[in-house]
């Protein structure tokens, strides 16, 4: 409230962190950059067996359980399906549950990040994030990056991210229906798989390539001390 109350100019990632400020502050929009390692990531050497990956704290406002569930429905279709949980548990009971409702193929690899989640992109078929809430997640624009499609809820700023049934795919929170319908069509077509993941790299470019942040925020201070000059 102190920061929002004493400065009139703010850099927002999103259009819906745009919509929490007051209208009448100057705004400008920048997204969060991605570092350079992620667009070098080839999927030419993804493996044959299809690998989902969730990347996230392991816990109810993420909803882990949902993925877990759509995994078991997909798996009897897929046999070789593996669905991997990046993260750590937040929340004890939830976890059990989770454990609880483990099948085989799922996978709990704890906290990933750095050249460990570059690694896990590039075996991936597709990221889902079935969050009831998020901002604008930096692993969504990972992916993008990495050319791996994205299947995730209609929340927060993730709109914004995905183009839906271009660059991935939009489900409702707790949708576990459309979940499945979605990723069994995508697991069901490669070719769709990889003109997808190409889509979702070129936005990635467009958007949140560092050299382009960069460029965009220098912009933004050049317009603030002309603005501050002028005065």
């Amino acid at each position: 409230l102190y920061v929002h109350k004493h400065f009139q100019s703010f850099v927002c990632i999103s259009d819906y962190t745009r919509r929490v400020l007051d209208e009448r502050k100057q705004l400008f929009s920048i997204s969060n950059p991605v570092r350079s390692i992620f667009f070098q990531i080839s999927q030419n050497g993804a493996p044959s067996s299809p690998v989902l990956l969730f990347v996230g704290g392991l816990s109810p406002l993420k909803r882990p359980m949902d993925l877990l569930l759509v995994h078991r429905e997909l798996r009897s279709r897929f046999p070789t399906l593996e669905t991997v949980f990046c993260g750590v548990p937040e929340d004890d009971g939830y976890f059990q549950q989770m454990q609880q409702q483990k099948t085989e193929g799922a996978r709990f690899v704890g906290h990933v990040q750095g050249n460990e989640l570059v690694d896990w992109l590039s075996r991936s078929t597709a990221l889902v994030l079935p969050s009831s809430q998020e901002n604008l997640p930096i692993v969504i624009a990972e992916a993008m990056a990495a050319g791996v499609p994205v299947v995730a809820s209609r929340v927060g700023g993730v709109p914004e991210m995905i183009e839906h049934e271009r660059t991935g795919f939009l489900c409702d929170v707790g949708d576990i229906e459309d979940l499945v319908r979605r990723l069994e069509y995508l697991l069901s077509n490669p070719i769709l798989r990889v003109e997808m993941g190409k889509m979702a790299r070129q936005k990635a470019l467009n958007t949140y390539h560092p050299d382009l942040v960069a460029y965009q925020t220098t912009n933004v201070y050049r317009t603030m001390l002309s603005e501050g000059n002028s005065e």
